[in-house]
């Protein structure tokens, strides 16, 4: 009897008959008969073998449930490599706008893998094909693993309005030995954490709970080769998530479309869902090489993060506009329930003062004029805003509003054009002032929001947040051909030195002085020449610390100067090579017979 009941558990865990099952062909029939039946309904742990060979799919596969690995035939590559060897020999053409694979439901504790094969789109399907999908279930403990790894995706999935190869929430891991062939906006992956600790949606678990930086506890891009495609999105509209929390290192991206390595949106980019809540970027080579138009490296529309040792280098007549930038996007664009940050947000933390009102003359994309004023020239700009509490003009007639950029004796100009609705004459506003945005860059934690989507029903409770300061750093990158600014805020409300900390020098640190004195901003070097004194906020990379850097590379600490002259290391990356990459963990032993 106790070793019926030790069978049972076994049974019901699933792992005990784990095994490796391959299919007849490559066709969908056939893989689908070793996954849902008829020939064997897989379980977690199992390894599906796909055989070598091309085959065309009008239809899907489902995996509900549970966590395994779906393998091609082929040669991986190896070690550290983004490009050359590695040659997939199963090929699979998406002729459906459904996606190739779908897992959803997978569990905490198991590992969901898609490994070594060639995924296109077929003609007429490029505009919807996303080739894989998954989702799992995360618990207070932690969220199940992914490993997306030696997959070659072709360029027909980089068309708008797909915006991804792939799509992934709720799931740890890594896509690591990955080639990514984009020929527009794509993203290799559009990443969410709606339920962080298995909590609520929409990622507001993931804005108020702690940073996970320096952990495991994000989703890993490694070792890939982007070739003119995204690396990272959420795009929140199309995926419907939120909170993104993601690590992309040691990754080539060669653009020739001006698209960034690391882009996301903030918080109500379409909808009710948060924005990216953190990401760290690090040792990738991003490259620009159009023949007009600029490139950017990334962007942080809201969250924290570091961004440090990457080389930008933009050749022939390409350039880089700037290498971050810093955006607050409910200044000119808000959808539902979150309104914009015009000084009267109800999720803002708003001074409450009314600085004018009137009734608008002309309206217009980013202007607006009212004949009866007589303000003195950039009274609502300019000093005003210098502690990163800029005016803003709202219509109350519309409920929308903008940031005030300039302004006449009659006229308001926007800091950027208006997105949306226009003012228009008759119009009633006011102007306001918002101390801070919700979800605003370099401001994280806070109350936890909870409640529906759409504009009759909104997150509770309903008030400012109480979010923290948590700025974004970035230091060490190094740039070549012709570079914009490293770090550029489009907002007023967005400051260096206190929102984010760039780097003062792109040398490293020859003494405790120069170039970097710890007054501003980030410097880099060996712990010796770091300064001896510091403001506090400001932030040191020690090149000689640390021991995350496994594959006998360059190491480093960042400390972070928390009071005056107080050095504290603060950060420290996570293991490098990620350890999925270097243990199979996905891969069960058969039961014996």
């Amino acid at each position: 009897m106790k070793t019926l009941a030790v069978l049972c558990l076994l049974w019901a865990s699933g792992l005990a008959w784990a095994g490796t099952y391959t299919a007849a062909t490559c066709n969908y029939s056939d893989v689908k008969a070793i996954i849902n039946g008829p020939k064997h309904k897989a379980v977690n742990g199992d390894v599906i073998v796909i055989p070598a060979g091309t085959c065309t799919w009008t239809t899907g596969i489902t995996i509900a449930g549970i966590g395994i690995t779906i393998e091609g035939q082929g040669t991986p590559k190896t070690g550290a490599s983004t490009v050359g060897a590695g040659t997939s020999t199963t090929i699979l053409i998406q002729n459906m706008t459904s996606s190739l694979f779908s897992a959803s439901g997978v569990p905490y504790g198991q590992l969901m893998r898609y490994s070594m094969m060639y995924l296109k789109p077929e003609n007429g399907v490029t505009n919807e094909a996303v080739a894989i999908r998954t989702s799992g279930t995360c618990t207070s403990s932690g969220c199940p693993n992914l490993r997306v790894d030696n997959i070659t995706f072709d360029v027909g999935y980089a068309s708008d309005p797909a915006g991804a190869f792939t799509i992934s929430n709720n799931m740890f891991g890594v896509y690591d030995h990955d080639t990514f062939y984009g020929g527009g906006r794509a993203a290799a992956v559009q990443i969410s954490f709606s339920a962080w600790e298995g909590v609520g949606d929409y990622g507001d678990e993931s804005f108020a709970a702690p940073d996970s930086t320096g952990t495991a506890l994000a989703l890993f891009l490694e070792n890939n080769d982007l070739e003119g495609a995204r690396g990272s999105e959420n795009d929140v509209g199309f995926n419907g998530l939120g909170g993104d929390r993601y690590v992309i290192r040691y990754n080539l991206s060669n653009s020739t479309t001006g698209t960034g390595l690391f882009s996301t949106h903030g918080t109500a980019w379409v909808g009710r869902d948060r924005g990216t809540r953190q990401k760290e970027v690090y040792r990738n080579q991003i490259n620009c090489s159009m023949t007009s138009g600029s490139c950017g490296g990334g962007n942080f529309p809201s969250g924290t993060g570091y961004v440090f040792e990457n080389t930008f280098t933009a050749t022939g007549s390409s350039f880089f506009n700037a290498g971050i930038h810093m955006d607050e996007p409910r200044a000119w664009r808000a959808i539902s329930m979150w309104g914009f940050c015009a000084g009267s947000g109800a999720y803002d933390l708003n001074d409450g003062t009314v600085y004018a009102s009137g009734t608008i003359t002309t309206g217009g994309s980013n202007s607006i004029t009212d004949t009866s004023q007589s303000w003195s020239t950039n009274q609502w700009a300019g000093a005003a805003t210098a502690n990163g509490f800029p005016y803003s003009v709202y219509d109350m007639t519309r409920s929308i509003g903008f940031e005030i950029a300039s302004n006449t004796s009659d006229s308001l100009t926007a800091t950027y054009p208006f997105f949306g609705a226009k003012m228009a004459i008759g119009d009633r506003y006011q102007i306001l002032r918002s101390t801070i945005c919700l979800d605003q860059p370099g401001r994280v934690r806070g109350t936890y929001l909870s409640g529906t989507r759409g504009p009759n029903g909104g997150p509770t409770p309903t008030g400012w947040s109480s979010q923290v300061l948590e700025p974004i750093y970035e230091f060490a990158d190094t740039r070549s051909g012709h570079f914009g600014t490293p770090v550029y805020g489009f907002s007023k409300r967005i400051l260096p030195n206190r929102d984010y900390y760039a780097e003062v020098s792109t040398s490293a640190q020859s003494s405790a002085t120069s170039p970097f004195n710890g007054t501003t901003g980030t410097g880099f070097g060996i712990l010796a020449n770091r300064p001896t004194t510091c403001v506090a906020g400001v932030a040191y990379w020690a090149t000689d610390q640390g021991n995350w850097n496994q594959s006998g590379g360059e190491q480093g600490e960042l400390y972070i100067c928390t009071a005056t002259n107080t050095w504290t290391m603060s950060y420290e990356p996570f293991t490098y090579p990620h350890p999925l990459t270097v243990s199979d963990t996905g891969r069960q032993s058969s039961p014996p017979n």
